[in-house]
């Protein structure tokens, strides 16, 4: 996937990018629990490779994001895929449709094979610039760090369920700038031992100090396992 990215940032942005340099994160930290949770706030959680191009920096990023229920990309299942893209005038367009499978690839194997032989044929060295750019306009801009980019976020802490910890929780986010938009806490009535999920949905944030802030709230002693968080990607009308 991050090879994939790297190329599409390329065709959008007219940059070479390293695609060893780009963020990954897999779905194996992602649970049932957090798939209803998502649900209940709204969303959908899906596995996106993100590029996005401001102030002269590339965000390139590929981990578990929550989608609101509305948008097209959450009904992408099974072996279709789809690309997104957003243009200065005409906005928001996605393209839609298999990914996998022996017909597929076997269709863009030809197409490949095809476009190659039509080069040979006219006897050009090539007809399209491969990045979509002419090489004197290529240019490397800086990949933006990921403790820069600014997301929502969907927090789930397991604290044992006793008074003051919600405080606690809230009050740490607080000191690295952190605001709460929802929550959602689920609460045993026979034992005050046993963890129980409280999920937070955030504001927008600045990922470095989510991160700051979740190393502080780990290390209480309220905290019987380390917090999960899944980045939100609201703005996609």
């Amino acid at each position: 996937t991050a090879h994939k990215l790297a190329i599409l940032i390329s065709l959008c942005f007219g940059t070479k990018i390293d695609f060893n340099n780009i963020y990954t994160e897999g779905i194996s930290r992602i649970s049932g629990l957090d798939v209803k949770f998502a649900n209940d706030f709204g969303y959908r959680i899906k596995l996106l490779a993100i590029g996005k191009l401001s102030d002269g920096q590339v965000e390139a990023r590929v981990h578990p994001t929550m989608i609101p229920l509305h948008n097209p990309l959450s009904d992408v299942n099974g072996v279709f895929n789809a690309i997104r893209l957003t243009g200065d005038f005409v906005g928001p367009v996605m393209f839609y449709g298999r990914g996998a499978g022996q017909n597929p690839t076997a269709s863009a194997i030809v197409g490949d094979l095809i476009s190659l032989a039509r080069t040979m044929q006219a006897g050009a060295g090539r007809r399209i610039a491969p990045l979509g750019f002419l090489d004197n306009i290529i240019k490397t801009l800086p990949l933006k760090p990921m403790t820069n980019i600014v997301s929502k976020y969907m927090l789930r802490f397991s604290a044992l369920d006793k008074p003051g910890v919600l405080a606690s929780i809230a009050g740490a986010l607080g000191n690295h700038g952190i605001s709460i938009e929802s929550m959602v806490q689920t609460t045993h009535q026979d034992c005050d031992t046993t963890p129980v999920p409280i999920v937070i949905k955030t504001h927008e944030a600045c990922e470095g100090s989510v991160q700051a802030a979740l190393e502080e709230i780990d290390r209480m002693a309220i905290i019987s396992e380390k917090t999960v968080f899944i980045r939100i990607e609201d703005n996609l009308e």
